[in-house]
């Protein structure tokens, strides 16, 4: 079964014409990245929705809900613009996250805009039963990027709803991992791949990207 053309079509154009229109952290290399991991889960059979907790204005976000299946939904998890909450730390010098500016994103550049479940919420307050309400009504994730707040405890805690919504043959995006201005992402997460069943496949572009336990000597093999 061959690579859906559409889906490489949405993503080209996004990365050719969107990106730089749209603010993010993540880099040009991070999104080839993304479309190598996604055609080789795609060879695997493995496909479906993406989720994402620190969405800011979609640049990263829109990548990967381009590299969708047509009958799935995505996740943006974001404080957006509540006004109890302070700069989130990750976006220091750069500004927040505003719904209105992920929204027209959305609608310029993402194929199927509607099929987005926006949640606008500090995921430190996401309980457990809203996880299982969000599992039901969007199903597993092949992809889920972490790059919410910074700290280690919230990494931690956003490492932990990624893995009750990303299906086991999937992957786990972390960002800035390697980066030393933020050191509670990488203490996070090397603490829970310690004692979760996702292991490192692939550090690149500022991003760790995780596998299952269960794919990662397959997927390691495929990306050589």
């Amino acid at each position: 079964m061959s690579y859906p053309p559409e889906r490489v079509a949405a993503f080209d154009r996004y990365v050719q014409e969107g990106f730089l229109h749209v603010f993010t952290q993540s880099n040009a290399d991070a999104l080839h990245n993304l479309a190598r991991l996604d055609r080789m889960l795609y060879e695997f059979g493995v496909d479906g929705g993406i989720g994402e907790i620190g969405v800011l204005d979609g640049g990263f976000f829109i990548a990967m809900h381009n590299l969708m299946l047509p009958d799935c939904v995505s996740l943006a998890i974001d404080v957006f613009d509540l006004p109890s909450y302070e700069l989130d730390p990750a976006g220091i010098g750069f500004g927040r996250a505003s719904i209105g500016k992920f929204r027209a994103n959305l609608a310029r550049w993402a194929i199927r805009p509607w099929a987005v479940l926006l949640v606008e919420q500090d995921s430190l307050t996401i309980s457990e039963d809203q996880v299982g309400a969000l599992r039901d009504v969007a199903g597993y994730f092949k992809f889920f990027s972490i790059d919410g707040n910074h700290t280690e405890i919230q990494t931690w805690n956003d490492l932990g709803i990624a893995e009750k919504l990303t299906a086991t043959d999937g992957i786990i995006i972390v960002d800035d991992y390697p980066n030393t201005a933020w050191p509670g992402v990488k203490a996070a997460t090397t603490r829970w791949t310690g004692r979760a069943d996702w292991l490192p496949l692939l550090e690149d572009s500022n991003k760790l990207y995780l596998a299952h336990r269960s794919m990662h000597p397959a997927y390691k093999a495929a990306l050589g």
